[in-house]
């Protein structure tokens, strides 16, 4: 509920792709909450995803000039909230993804998110306006943008790590900036394209295990 309401409102009060970006720093938020619940310090490696993370979020919504904010102050509160949303549903559910199925799981997060959010907005108020293209739309959200990613998300947690499965999201603010310029003809400038990819990157940077091959080379001598 956290992670999809707040991206809904970044992408509100800006646009797709930046609410995209700003959600993909969920996987540095992992290791930063990581770190602090083992109280030991980031890798690091992980230590210089962080600063380049915070540095393209810097050239994100400055374009480099620090006297103003190219992104909207509200979507970009909404956006880094989101990102917190995401860390949440991908470090809460491990616990039980080790009792119960991945769809159960999915299943009551989703129930419990949407009865509370019905103390927000009413399931039963319906604006005037809404057309019938509207509602295709709007199922299509639910169904394609909704349950099916988080669910598929959850059941590869069961699998996989979740710097592993940050790093396969990472097709998800490529694919949502590029459709954004080319498909909504929304304008990024150049320190804000070069600002993404330091975002992007850090995902990549924090799942690559660099130091545990480097560790596991020096200590055994037959691997070359």
């Amino acid at each position: 509920m956290l992670a999809q309401s707040s991206f809904f409102l970044s992408v509100y009060f800006g646009d797709a792709a930046t609410a995209t970006i700003l959600q993909s720093l969920g996987p540095t938020i992992i290791v930063i909450l990581l770190s602090l619940a083992t109280r030991t310090l980031p890798s690091r490696l992980d230590i210089w995803s962080i600063l380049i993370a915070l540095t393209g979020v810097f050239l994100l919504i400055t374009n480099g000039n620090i006297n103003q904010l190219v992104v909207n102050s509200k979507a970009l509160f909404w956006g880094i909230l989101s990102a917190f949303g995401l860390a949440a549903y991908t470090l809460i559910p491990k616990p039980l993804l080790e009792k119960q199925s991945p769809l159960v799981v999915v299943a009551w997060g989703l129930l419990v998110g949407g009865t509370a959010e019905n103390f927000f907005h009413p399931i039963w108020y319906i604006p005037s306006q809404v057309s019938a293209k509207d509602w295709i739309i709007m199922v299509f959200i639910i169904i394609a943008g909704t349950l099916l990613p988080y669910a598929l998300y959850v059941m590869s947690l069961s699998q996989l790590k979740p710097t592993t499965a940050s790093l396969l999201s990472t097709i998800e603010p490529m694919v949502a900036t590029l459709l954004s310029v080319t498909l909504l003809h929304v304008h990024l400038r150049m320190f804000q394209v070069l600002g993404i990819l330091f975002i992007i990157s850090t995902i990549f940077l924090i799942s690559l295990p660099l130091e545990r091959i480097f560790k596991k080379r020096l200590s055994d001598p037959k691997i070359n």
